[in-house]
């Protein structure tokens, strides 16, 4: 019984400080050699008491990594892997939260902030830095395509 209520104070006291997944808190519990009974019963009241939802999570992260970090949805759903979160629920949020509006204008953004540091390079470099930028950011094919047509080549019709 001491074993569980320590158990559910380590989970407590790091949920304040950071949320997690149910595999990261499961992981956290078992770095402290916390027995699996305890871990159960301490993740089960942790779901009981909706402290631990990956579903909820999921959306705030991805919200986050559109809206403020303005990622791409490649880098997004990398992140949220890393993060070991399931993969369905990865799926089935990702297809919530697709927008290839915004993740046009985002990648818009990003190149543009890359196109001032390329004013004195050649085309082709410039072609292959803002590619290769882009990528990083975690945007698709299409949507890079269409970025660097506008950026560097100025077919503004591309784009719509």
């Amino acid at each position: 019984m001491e074993e569980s209520k320590a158990c559910m104070q380590t989970a407590l006291r790091s949920l304040t400080r950071k949320m997690s997944s149910e595999k990261e808190m499961i992981e956290k519990l078992q770095k402290k050699n916390y027995s699996v009974e305890s871990i159960n019963l301490t993740m089960s009241k942790l779901k009981q008491l909706r402290y631990l939802d990956d579903t909820r999570l999921i959306d705030a992260l991805c919200e986050e990594y559109f809206a403020f970090k303005k990622y791409g949805p490649i880098r997004v759903k990398q992140v949220l892997f890393k993060k070991k979160f399931d993969s369905h629920l990865i799926d089935e949020t990702m297809l919530n939260h697709d927008d290839p509006q915004r993740d046009q204008e985002h990648a818009l953004y990003w190149g543009q902030k890359r196109m001032q540091r390329l004013t004195q390079k050649e085309r082709p470099a410039q072609v292959r830095s803002l590619q290769q930028h882009l990528y990083t950011k975690g945007f698709r094919p299409d949507t890079i395509r269409k970025v660097v047509q506008v950026l560097i080549f100025d077919r503004q019709h591309d784009f719509e």
